[in-house]
């Protein structure tokens, strides 16, 4: 998505049928699960 082009132009209305999608996930985010155990790892490794 291209937010200077939404603010543009707006919302653009799609018809017709939707025969797939595509799911790319990203990285983990930082308050991912994942994240915040090793944030806690990190932590304790320093006492």
């Amino acid at each position: 998505m291209s937010w200077p082009l939404h603010e543009r132009h707006g919302v653009f209305r799609r018809t017709g049928t939707l025969r797939s999608v595509a799911y790319r996930p990203g990285a983990p985010g930082p308050d991912s699960p994942t994240a915040v155990a090793q944030a806690l790892r990190d932590a304790a490794a320093f006492e």
